[in-house]
């Protein structure tokens, strides 16, 4: 008999996987030297196509690491990787909350820095900051490679709905349906 304890280990890994998959693909996407030209193997110019104002939605990457694997060497933030610190990863604890405020000021000096260059307002539409630390924004193609080129971006990849292929929990062998 099946109970909701049965279903937790694999709902549980389903996530994990699908966490490892996004990772996965966001680390060998963005991936870029700083100042360099948009290369012809990653399109710059096939984002999501959006309505309003200020183009299509990107994800840049900035340079500083993530929450879950930031080992150190800012001043005065001890690391909060649990590979550093053998813990398991404590939202809670000073040393993330220092940490988030870090990056949270990181954002709003990019932020401000863009609309400098740009010379326009600019709103993120959203941010990471516990794997990677990344910023979703709407920009043009022309902007996308100006940001790229800024020494804090690690990469500027466009937004891109992909279609999730995965096999349900329970079934791994979809031909015996």
């Amino acid at each position: 008999m099946f109970t909701r304890r049965n279903y937790r280990l694999p709902s549980r890994l389903a996530a994990v996987m699908g966490m490892a998959l996004f990772m996965l693909s966001c680390s060998t996407s963005m991936v870029s030297v700083a100042g360099s030209q948009p290369r012809a193997d990653r399109p710059v110019s096939d984002p999501i196509p959006q309505t309003g104002g200020g183009g299509n939605r990107y994800i840049v990457q900035l340079t500083d690491p993530g929450v879950a694997v930031y080992a150190g060497g800012v001043p005065g933030l001890p690391p909060t990787s649990p590979a550093q610190t053998k813990q398991r990863l404590n939202l809670a604890s000073p040393a993330v909350r220092a940490y988030r405020a870090y990056l949270s000021e990181k954002r709003e000096q990019f932020r401000k820095k863009a609309e400098q260059v740009l010379c326009r307002q600019i709103v993120f539409d959203n941010h990471f900051d516990m794997t990677i630390h990344a910023i979703v924004m709407r920009l043009t193609v022309a902007e996308a490679s100006t940001i790229e080129k800024f020494s804090e971006v690690r990469g500027v990849t466009p937004d891109r709905k992909m279609e999730l292929h995965t096999v349900p929990a329970g079934n791994p062998d979809r031909s015996a349906q």
